[in-house]
Formats: structure tokens, C-alpha cells, sequence
């Protein structure tokens, strides 16, 4: 995508419930995800409200989560 350093922007593959349980809260200010497991279904454990809460516990208060998913599976 071209991101450089100076673009301040952390990139963190693999699984975002997981990633998200081991990060401090209130550390970013957007999240961006790109749901995608192989098939056309959301992995089932990243449509629940456990998994937005831990999402949006990663926020600063005037923080943005954007998910990309496609079905629900």
C-alpha cells in the first residue's frame, strides 16, 4: 500500500479478536479491519459482541473501528 514509517500507521496481521485481547486499551485512534478467512463467511468469533467490545476497547474516546467483512458465517 505504500505506507512508509513517517506515515505512523501500525499494520498487524493475523487474528483481530486475538490481537486485540493483547493490546492496551485505548491505543489508537482508528482501527481499520479486513476481514477475510478464505471463504466468503465473517469467522463466526468476529461477529460477536465480545469481539466489539475488545475492538472498541482498543479506541480513544473520539475513536473509529471500519471493518471490511463479507458474510456472516
Amino acid at each position: 500500500f505504500g505506507l512508509r514509517t513517517e506515515h505512523g500507521v501500525a499494520s498487524l496481521h493475523g487474528d483481530a479478536r486475538r490481537i486485540a485481547e493483547r493490546l492496551p486499551p485505548a491505543s489508537f485512534d482508528r482501527v481499520f479491519l479486513d476481514v477475510y478467512d478464505g471463504t466468503e463467511h465473517t469467522p463466526h468469533h468476529l461477529a460477536t459482541l465480545e469481539s466489539m467490545a475488545a475492538l472498541r476497547a482498543l479506541l480513544r474516546p473520539s475513536g473509529r473501528l471500519l471493518m471490511n467483512a463479507i458474510g456472516v458465517g
